[in-house]
Order: structure tokens, then sequence, then C-alpha cells
């Protein structure tokens, strides 16, 4: 959200429980793609950890 407007959309493909996709698109129709990061998961933790 921007000033209270939406700023863009996402696109999120899955396969299954999978994530096999996720894109923005902002309103001037850029996209950006977005890719997996296997290590940003902590096995301790049991959980994503956002840098």
């Amino acid at each position: 959200m921007i000033n209270g407007k939406p700023g863009g959309s996402y696109l999120v493909e899955l396969k299954g429980d999978k994530y096999t996709g996720f894109t923005y698109r902002n309103k001037q129709n850029k996209y950006i793609s977005f890719e997996e990061n296997k290590k940003a998961y902590d096995e301790e933790k049991q959980d994503c950890i956002w840098k």
C-alpha cells in the first residue's frame, strides 16, 4: 500500500504445497521475480530467518 492505495500485485505459483514462483508487478508493469533461498531456513528454529 502506498498512500492507502495498492502499489502493485503479486503472482504466486504453487505446485501442491510448494512455491514454484513468486513475482511482483508494480503499476508501471515492471516485474520483479523472487528466488528461493534455501539457506534462509533455520533447522534449529524451524523457521525462515529474514534479513
